[in-house]
C-alpha cells in the first residue's frame, strides 16, 4: 500500500502487525493555534498548590476533544489540588485548583507555550464537565473557549522493563538553528484495553493543534485510525512498523522514536511551572 503524503498539510498511515510486530496507522491533521476554536459541545466523552502532583494513588487523568478534534489532557489529584495540562511543549502546571458545591471545579494554569488555560466546570467520578479558556500573554482579543467532556482514562501501570503497551508518545521533532523553528511531528498513542486511540501534533515552526482521530478501527492484525474531512482524502493512508520503540514509516517516511511512557509524560516533572 503506498500514496503520496504532504506533509505540511496533513499525514496519513495505517497499521498493520507483521510478524507478531504492532504497525501502526493514523489520520492527521494539524490547526493554526491562532484559529478560535468552538464552543459547542464536545463529541467524545471518553488553598495553594504544589508544584508536582501526588504521584501514588490518588491522581486521574481525564482525556476528551473539543468539536474541532482538538483533544485535551488533565491530569489532576483532587486531595492535594494539584495536576498538570497537556500542552505540546510540555506539560502545564495547575497553580489554582478550587472544589465547590455540586462538585463545582475551577483551575488556573501557569503559563505555557505563551498562553494561560483556565477551567470551569464540574468534575464527577469519571469526568470533567465544562469550558477550557486559553488566553495568550500578549493578546488583546478575548480568550478561545472549548467545551469539553473529558473521561476517564486509566494509566498504563509503572513499569520496570521493557514496556509492553503502545501508549506513549513518539516524536521525531527537532529545532532547525538557521530558522529558529521546530519541525516534525509527535504521535501521542493511547491503550486502553482492546481499544486505541491517536493524537497527533504538526510541527511547522511551532505546534499545531493536538489533532485526535475521528475513530479508530482494528480488524484482526490491523489498527486503522481516521480523520474526517478536510484531513482525509482518497485513497488508504500509508503503513508504518513499530521496530523496538520506534514508528518506522514504508517508503521512505518518517521515523518517530518512542520518548516517553504515557505514564512518564504526565507524572514527570511539568516544562511550565507556577511562579
Amino acid at each position: 500500500m503506498s500514496t503520496s503524503i504532504a506533509l505540511s498539510t496533513r499525514l496519513r498511515f495505517c497499521v498493520h502487525l507483521a510478524a507478531g510486530l504492532p504497525v501502526i496507522a493514523c489520520g492527521i491533521g494539524c490547526r493554526s493555534r491562532t484559529q478560535n476554536a468552538a464552543t459547542n459541545e464536545s463529541t467524545t466523552r471518553t488553598s495553594p498548590i504544589r508544584d508536582s502532583v501526588d504521584r501514588l494513588n490518588d491522581a486521574d487523568l481525564y482525556f476528551g476533544v473539543s468539536r474541532d478534534r482538538i483533544a485535551w489532557f488533565v491530569y489532576l489529584n483532587r486531595l492535594t489540588r494539584s495536576g498538570v495540562l497537556y500542552e505540546p511543549l510540555g506539560t502545564v502546571n495547575l497553580c489554582e485548583v478550587r472544589l465547590g458545591p455540586g462538585d463545582t471545579l475551577f483551575f488556573r494554569s501557569a503559563l505555557g507555550g505563551g498562553a494561560y488555560y483556565t477551567f470551569e466546570g464540574r468534575v464527577g467520578q469519571d469526568f470533567l464537565d465544562g469550558v477550557i479558556w486559553m488566553q495568550r500573554q500578549r493578546s488583546r482579543t478575548p480568550a478561545d473557549s472549548f467545551r469539553v467532556l473529558l473521561g476517564l482514562l486509566p494509566l498504563p501501570p509503572p513499569t520496570t522493563g521493557p514496556s509492553k503497551s503502545l501508549s506513549g508518545l513518539y516524536s521525531d521533532v527537532w529545532y532547525h538553528e538557521g530558522a529558529g523553528d521546530l519541525l516534525g511531528q509527535e504521535v501521542l498513542l493511547l491503550e486502553t484495553g482492546s481499544s486505541m486511540r491517536a493524537v497527533t501534533i504538526l510541527y511547522g515552526g511551532g505546534p499545531g493543534w493536538p489533532t485526535a482521530a475521528d475513530s479508530v478501527v482494528r480488524s484482526g492484525d490491523t489498527l486503522a485510525i481516521w480523520q474526517r474531512e478536510p484531513f482525509h482524502r482518497g485513497p488508504p493512508p500509508d503503513a508504518a512498523v513499530l521496530r523496538g520503540d520506534t514508528l518506522s514509516f514504508f517508503d521512505g517516511g518518517p521515523q518517530l522514536p518512542r520518548k516517553h511512557s504515557l505514564r512518564d509524560v504526565f507524572t514527570g516533572a511539568p516544562r511550565f511551572r507556577c511562579p
